[in-house]
């Protein structure tokens, strides 16, 4: 999973904070969690925190959705072991912790 953050604004903190609420259900998953360009959310064991300095994940991020124009952040993503995306999501999204569980069930 990659997150491309914002730093304090509410969407990001939003984010965080369902991710962290997801936490048992991540931890288990057992994959990484990739959070660029801001804090790892609490309760994840499998974090790896990093920055994205001129933008090019994100460039690459967006372009394999088919993305044009600018996002909103926070940007979230899951790919599949071939590399595909299976789970995109961007902005402010209620519903992540939702979605989030029912992509892991199917993977």
């Amino acid at each position: 999973m990659l997150c491309i953050t914002g730093v304090g604004d509410e969407p990001t903190v939003h984010a965080l904070g369902l991710l962290g609420d997801s936490a048992p259900a991540l931890n288990a998953w057992g994959r990484r969690i990739i959070v660029l360009d801001g804090d790892a959310p609490e309760g994840l064991d499998n974090v790896v925190r990093g920055r994205d300095i001129d933008g090019k994940v994100r460039k690459m991020l967006l372009e394999g959705v088919g993305h044009e124009g600018n996002a909103r952040l926070p940007l979230i993503a899951i790919a599949d072991s071939f590399g595909r995306i299976v789970f995109f999501s961007e902005g402010y999204n209620t519903s992540l912790a939702t979605q989030l569980s029912f992509t892991l069930g199917a993977l």
